[in-house]
């Protein structure tokens, strides 16, 4: 009996090698089931679209574990444009291949185009933000308009730009210059060059951005305090993921927190994080949506209180959506949990046990 061919994109990020993911555990587990299953694997670390094309027998299953709509990962995207890329795994998925995470959702949380719609739906993102769809026409009239009135109201504005990652091309817009901030900013007066490098994507890449204007939330520059929920078909794991901190240039993975129901900040993330999920669902009906991680996060500051805010221990808190991840954002899932009632770490593997499940279960 011929074996079927699965084809895994590999991780890519500079992590210590057991960080790596999917690696270990995951991997030997994911593979096995996948052999028993009646596949073979070939695993794949980077130029896809051209090492994809040089596999000449049919590749019944596609496993991405990667961004791969990010806009500067060149060495991913075989020097394709992304509208070059994403038109290849479309093809590609026409022509038989099953793809997980599929092309269209993929690049739905990848380009943050889900923004546009949650961002319609005040109690899932911050008071005071907007997105817009920046086209080839390169409307930035309304983007400059709305970052005047947010210059009035706050010190700093974020610009987020869709297809980015890790702080690239997101702009901090320091409108008082008696603050100082440690991210990367530029002064007001020089918002043209925010103007003129989205410009410069949308003519390389070929794609619309979605740009998210905001005010500035000092809380969510703590890894402690954005709390990622993963949902593994349709239910909460039952703990948050904090993700990677970098500390004296070395980069080490903070310690997942097992959710805490009686902590009422935990109460209120997963209730925000359930509501949205449920829209997000509503959203894509023609996708089943396996895995998927809400980034959330919190806000006290005065500009952001309205009538969505959580009054706690006589505090108002301000619950958000800060982003959204595919299947994809998977890589230090591995690490054990803390519980902080008994301060004692438990161990992912069931993470991982009912992940590969529901892989298997779905696509196979």
């Amino acid at each position: 009996m011929n074996k079927k061919l699965c084809v895994i994109f590999y991780n890519k990020y500079n992590l210590r090698e057991k960080d790596y993911f999917p690696k270990v555990y995951f991997l030997n587990l994911l593979t096995r089931k996948l052999e028993e299953h009646n596949y073979r694997i070939i695993l794949l670390k980077s130029d896809y679209p051209n090492e994809i094309k040089k596999i000449k027998e049919k590749i019944h299953l596609l496993l991405n574990f990667e961004d791969y709509y990010i806009r500067f990962s060149r060495e991913f995207h075989s020097n394709m444009n992304l509208k070059q890329v994403y038109k290849f795994f479309v093809d590609l998925e026409k022509s038989g291949t099953k793809i997980y995470p599929p092309p269209k959702f993929h690049i739905y949380t990848n380009s943050k185009k889900y923004a546009l719609q949650i961002y319609k739906k005040k109690e899932f993102v911050l008071p005071h933000s907007k997105t817009f769809l920046l086209k080839k026409t390169k409307l930035w009239e309304p983007i400059i308009k709305y970052c005047k009135k947010l210059n009035k109201l706050c010190d700093f504005i974020v610009i987020k730009v869709s297809f980015s990652a890790d702080m690239i091309d997101i702009f901090y817009i320091r409108n008082n210059k008696s603050k100082t901030i440690r991210n990367k900013f530029i002064e007001y007066e020089e918002f043209n060059k925010v103007i003129q490098l989205y410009n410069s994507y949308i003519d390389k890449d070929e794609l619309d951005l979605v740009i998210i204007i905001q005010p500035y939330n000092i809380i969510v520059s703590n890894r402690l305090t954005e709390y990622r929920l993963w949902f593994l078909d349709g239910e909460f794991v039952n703990y948050f993921c904090h993700g990677p901190i970098k500390e004296n240039d070395k980069i080490r993975l903070l310690d997942n927190v097992k959710y805490n129901p009686q902590n009422k900040i935990h109460f209120e993330l997963v209730s925000l994080a359930n509501k949205l999920y449920k829209f997000i669902v509503s959203k894509n009906k023609n996708v089943k949506i396996l895995a998927l991680r809400l980034d959330m996060s919190y806000a006290i500051d005065d500009i952001f209180i309205d009538k969505y805010s959580k009054i706690i221990n006589n505090q108002k808190y301000r619950f958000y959506c800060n982003e959204m991840e595919n299947i994809d954002g998977t890589f230090y899932i591995n690490i054990p949990i803390l519980n902080t009632i008994t301060n004692k770490k438990e161990d992912t593997s069931f993470f991982q046990n009912k992940l590969v499940k529901i892989l298997i279960d779905n696509l196979t």
